[in-house]
C-alpha cells in the first residue's frame, strides 16, 4: 500500500462514484472490480462507494474487501442517503474501507450469522462460521484503526448502531448527508500508513496529526473535482438477477410448472418456455452455490408431479409441490449469506407463497384439462345426424350450409334446396354433409 498512495500527487482532480443498492452478489463484485479499474485509467484521486443494503453472499463480500485492501485508490464507503442501511455484510464493507462516511439516521451491524432451514430461521452457534467472520471483520477494523470490540459485536451480539452512535465508537470517520459535504469535509485530512505490531495499517486523520507520519494521501481542493459517476453496463444488470438467490429459486419453481403445464396442454409453446427458464435458473444457482440435497429434494416433486399427469391420483401433485417448495428452501446458500434475519424471512415467505400458487394453479390445469379430454367431441357424427340447419347458399344439388353455427359442404337428395330454406343432416360423408329439405307440417 506505501508504494501505492505515494503516487497521490501525480493523480487527476477527479473523484468516482459508484453504488450499491440492495443485496451483494456476484454482479456486485464484478461491478466494484469494473469501479476500480475505471478509477485507475482516471488516474482518479478517491472512489467513492454509496451502499444501501441489507447485506450478501459472503464468497462475494470477502473478495470486494480483497479488491478494496489493493486498490491503488483510496475507497470511501458512504452509507447514503439518509436512512440507508450496511447492515450484516454491509457493514463488513464499512468496516474494510480506507474511509468511512454514514449520513443521518443510516445504521449500521447486524452482522450475525443465520442458519436457514426449511423449518425457520435461527442464528448460528457455531463456532467455526463465527470464528471466521469475527476474525475477519476485526481484522479489517484493526487495519483501518476502527472499533474492533464494535465490530466483534456486530456478529457476535448482532448489534445494530445508528450514525451518531457510529462516529462515537470510532465505526465511521465522520458524518455527510449529501457528496459536496463529504468532499469538504475531506479537505482538511490526510490518509496515512502507518506501522504497529509489525503489519502496516492506514487511517485518516487530520492534517495537524501527521507529524509523526509519512503523509501518503491529501485531499486537499477535492471539493472541486470532477465528479464521475461509473454505471452498470448489461453484463452487471443481467448477473444482478439471474445471479440473485431469490430470483433463481423463484425462476426454477416458475420453469418447473410451466414445463408441466406445457406436457398437459402440448402446443402453446409452454413446454419452451418452461426449459428456458429452468435453464437460466439453474446457471443463476449454479454461479450461487447450492446445497445438492435441495436439488435432490426438488427433482423427486418434480417427479411426483409428472406421475401425476398419467395417474391422476390427487396425492402425486400434493406431495410434489410439498418437496419442490421445500427443496427450494434448501436451496437457500446460507452458508454463504450475509443478510439480516429479515431478509432471509422474507426470501422464505416468497418462495412459499409462490410454490403454493403456481401448485393450486396447475391443479386446476390440470382438472380443467381432464374434463375437457373426457367430454365428447361436440360435432362428432352422431351430434350432427339429425341436426337442422339452414342452406347458406343453393344446393343444386351440392353447395354450402350453415348447421350448428358452422358452415359445411353439403348434397342434397331430394332435388335442389334454395337458399335461405331449412335443411336437416341425414348422413355425412367425410366432411360433406348429406341433407334434405325440412319440410314442417301444420295442422289446425
Amino acid at each position: 500500500m506505501f508504494a501505492y498512495f505515494s503516487a497521490a500527487e501525480h493523480a487527476e482532480n477527479t473523484v468516482v462514484v459508484g453504488s450499491i443498492t440492495g443485496e451483494i452478489g456476484i454482479a456486485s463484485e464484478k461491478y466494484v472490480e469494473n469501479l476500480i479499474l475505471f478509477a485507475e485509467r482516471c488516474n482518479a484521486r478517491l472512489i467513492i462507494l454509496k451502499i444501501d443494503t441489507p447485506g450478501g453472499e459472503f464468497s462475494a463480500i470477502k473478495k470486494i474487501i480483497t479488491l478494496f485492501e489493493s486498490s491503488k485508490i483510496p475507497v470511501c464507503v458512504f452509507v447514503y442517503p439518509q436512512g440507508a442501511t450496511a447492515w450484516s455484510g454491509g457493514a463488513f464493507l464499512l468496516m474494510a474501507s480506507h474511509i468511512a462516511v454514514m449520513a443521518s439516521g443510516a445504521s449500521v451491524g447486524s452482522a450475525q450469522p443465520v442458519k436457514v432451514t426449511p423449518a425457520g430461521i435461527s442464528f448460528t452457534n457455531q463456532s467455526k462460521i463465527t470464528n471466521a467472520v469475527t476474525a475477519l471483520i476485526k481484522h479489517s477494523a484493526r487495519l483501518h484503526g476502527r472499533n474492533e470490540t464494535i465490530a466483534e459485536m456486530f456478529v457476535t451480539k448482532n448489534l445494530n448502531i445508528g450514525t451518531v452512535e457510529a462516529k462515537k465508537y470510532g465505526v465511521v470517520d465522520f458524518i455527510a448527508d449529501s457528496l459536496p459535504e463529504l468532499l469538504t469535509k475531506l479537505e482538511d485530512k490526510v490518509l496515512i500508513l502507518y506501522e504497529e505490531e509489525g503489519e502496516l495499517r492506514w487511517k485518516l486523520t487530520e492534517k495537524e496529526n501527521v507529524s509523526d507520519y509519512k503523509l501518503l494521501w491529501s485531499f486537499e481542493n477535492i471539493s472541486k473535482s470532477e465528479i464521475r459517476e461509473f454505471s452498470e453496463g448489461p453484463q452487471i444488470k443481467i448477473l444482478r438477477i439471474i445471479a440473485n438467490p431469490l430470483i433463481a429459486i423463484l425462476m426454477l419453481i416458475f420453469g418447473i410448472y410451466v414445463f408441466l403445464i406445457g406436457v398437459k396442454t402440448p402446443g402453446i409453446g409452454a413446454e419452451v418456455l418452461g426449459v428456458t427458464m429452468l435453464f437460466i435458473a439453474l446457471v443463476g444457482l449454479g454461479l450461487i452455490g447450492v446445497e445438492w440435497a435441495g436439488v435432490l429434494i426438488v427433482l423427486t416433486g418434480f417427479l411426483l408431479t409428472l406421475l401425476e399427469l398419467k395417474t391422476h391420483v390427487g396425492l402425486l401433485l400434493l406431495g410434489g409441490a410439498i418437496l419442490i417448495v421445500l427443496g427450494s428452501l434448501m436451496l437457500i446458500p446460507s452458508s454463504e449469506l450475509l443478510l439480516s434475519s429479515k431478509e432471509i424471512a422474507a426470501m422464505q415467505a416468497y418462495i412459499v407463497a409462490t410454490g403454493a400458487f403456481l401448485a393450486a394453479l396447475f391443479a386446476v390445469i390440470v382438472y380443467k384439462v381432464a374434463k375437457v379430454q373426457a367430454r365428447k367431441p361436440y360435432l362428432g357424427r352422431e351430434k350432427l345426424i339429425g341436426s337442422t340447419g339452414v342452406a347458406a347458399t343453393d344446393l343444386d344439388p351440392e353447395g354450402e350450409v350453415r348447421v350448428m353455427g358452422e358452415y359445411w359442404r353439403a348434397r342434397s337428395v331430394h332435388g335442389k334446396i334454395s337458399k335461405g330454406e331449412k335443411v336437416r343432416v341425414v348422413s355425412r360423408e367425410g366432411l360433406t354433409l348429406i341433407v334434405e329439405k325440412l319440410i314442417i307440417n301444420y295442422t289446425e
